[in-house]
């Protein structure tokens, strides 16, 4: 009797060990972690004035498709908000260089009148 028990614990323990051994399980990517959400939450953040959430939703976005534009603008508008409007500036003219279609082109538009509103006399002085 005290045999089998020892059989059937060393098959268990050795199943365990094994499936232990195994491929991990790949997570799949859930919809909520895409660039164009992150940049709808930031946006939404940033009319929150939730600058630095809404910076991290802005980047993150910016980690997964470093050539979306308007990942750039609203870092930008962030910059501007906290008063580094140079930074603000360039982070817009990253947008504008990514920009491939008319709706993003405008986009970065409106984003250096919103930087612009913001930022008036400083951006004109910065140059």
């Amino acid at each position: 009797m005290a045999f089998r028990i020892k059989c059937f614990a060393v098959a268990m323990m050795s199943a365990f060990f094994f499936s232990a051994c195994g491929q991990k399980l790949l997570t799949p990517k859930t919809r909520l972690d895409t660039p164009a959400q992150h940049v709808r939450n930031g946006i939404k953040l940033l009319k929150l004035d939730k600058f630095e959430a809404a910076f991290r939703e802005f980047s993150r976005a910016n980690e997964l498709d470093p050539k979306l534009s308007s990942p750039y603008v609203g870092m930008g508008l962030v910059y501007g908000h906290k008063g580094q409007f140079g930074k603000g500036l360039v982070s817009i003219r990253w947008a504008d260089e990514f920009a491939k279609e008319t709706e993003q082109k405008l986009v970065a538009q409106v984003g250096y009148m919103r930087l612009y509103i913001l930022g008036g006399v400083k951006l004109e002085n910065n140059g």
